[in-house]
């Protein structure tokens, strides 16, 4: 049977979706149905192989061009951009850019301009923490703080704003206080009374103030000045005011003198007694200023500045009158008190 009049070979489709193919495909089919090709003589299959084969050829030769056409195009524009790069990336100085140096007068101007930065456009970062810049990041010029450095705060009782005599004694050699002494050695030394700042200092320039005090303890040896027997425990009439500044003693209230009769009896009855320390308007720790012939005062004024203030009592038990009767000090804690 011929292959033209096999109605089944139109049903594998029409002409127009296999395209030249269709003739090829047709003569190959139409060969092998027939078998009547005479041997030696080439067959419509063999001779449409050839063709295929010249195709197929033709193809690849196609492909090829067109890899290395867009090769080529590739090269070229990857050359182009080195090229245009290079031009941004330049590394010789633009005019028109002074950097600033340090000098002793400040920054200015120098004469060497800053290379021109990329123009090319930049994508900003979400926000986040920035890190501290580092040295090299600080711009000439601009002074950085030392993280190592520790700020230092100066008391203001470490300045030593009052005049004193080192060594002199206002109160004579019977107690060991002296101006210029070490504030760690007053020791308050008394065995049963101590004295302690319970109050703000009142102070008015030229006339002195007075700060409050409480003592506590007890004087059983005490004997009532009415009675003719012999004193045997006493304390100073009122408390006296230490200053400091530095750490060390600049000033010494004035001398005691006859005792208190109150305090005693408050002591032995309830156990404290409140008063008064007073602090006079004048130093007592310059000898030369010393008022001669008058009530242990003294010609000049007490010194601007902050103080430490210690409250002190003198405290005597034994034969009073007589050398061999102790004197002890009784000293407070210190408080910080400011004389404009």
């Amino acid at each position: 049977m011929n292959g033209h009049d096999d109605p089944g070979f139109d049903d594998l489709g029409t002409g127009d979706d296999l395209g030249h193919g269709h003739d090829v495909l047709r003569q190959t089919i139409d060969a092998l149905v027939d078998g009547a090709t005479p041997r030696g003589v080439p067959s419509v299959p063999e001779e449409n192989l050839g063709r295929l084969r010249r195709r197929v050829r033709t193809w690849r030769l196609a492909k090829a061009g067109a890899v290395g056409l867009g090769t080529a195009v590739v090269i070229s524009a990857l050359a182009f951009s080195a090229a245009e790069a290079s031009t941004w990336t330049r590394t010789e100085p633009l005019p028109g850019r002074p950097t600033i140096q340090s000098t002793d007068s400040g920054p200015v101007p120098s004469e060497v301009p800053t290379p021109l930065r990329s123009m090319a456009p930049t994508v900003s970062p979400s926000p986040s923490p920035s890190p501290s810049p580092s040295p090299s990041d600080v711009p000439a010029g601009v002074a950085t703080p030392d993280p190592s450095a520790s700020a230092t705060v100066t008391d203001p009782a470490d300045v030593i704003t009052a005049p004193f005599d080192d060594g002199y004694r206002p109160w004579l050699d019977a107690y060991p206080v002296w101006c210029g002494m070490s504030e760690d050695d007053l020791v308050s030394v008394s065995p049963t009374v101590s004295i302690e700042i319970v109050g703000e200092l009142t102070y008015e320039r030229g006339q002195g103030g007075t700060i409050p005090v409480r003592l506590t303890g007890e004087m059983p040896g005490y004997v009532d000045p009415s009675d003719d027997s012999e004193f045997n425990e006493v304390i100073a009439d009122d408390a006296l005011l230490i200053w400091s500044q530095g750490g060390r003693v600049v000033d010494l209230g004035s001398y005691w003198r006859e005792g208190n009769y109150e305090i005693p009896p408050a002591l032995n009855d309830t156990g404290e007694w409140t008063g008064l320390a007073y602090a006079q308007p004048y130093t007592s720790c310059i000898e030369a200023d010393l008022i001669e012939g008058g009530p242990f005062g003294y010609d000049n004024e007490r010194a601007a500045g902050t103080y430490q203030v210690r409250a002190a009592q003198m405290h005597s038990i034994g034969r009073i009158g007589y050398n061999d009767a102790p004197q002890y000090l009784v000293l407070s804690q210190p408080v910080t008190v400011t004389i404009p």
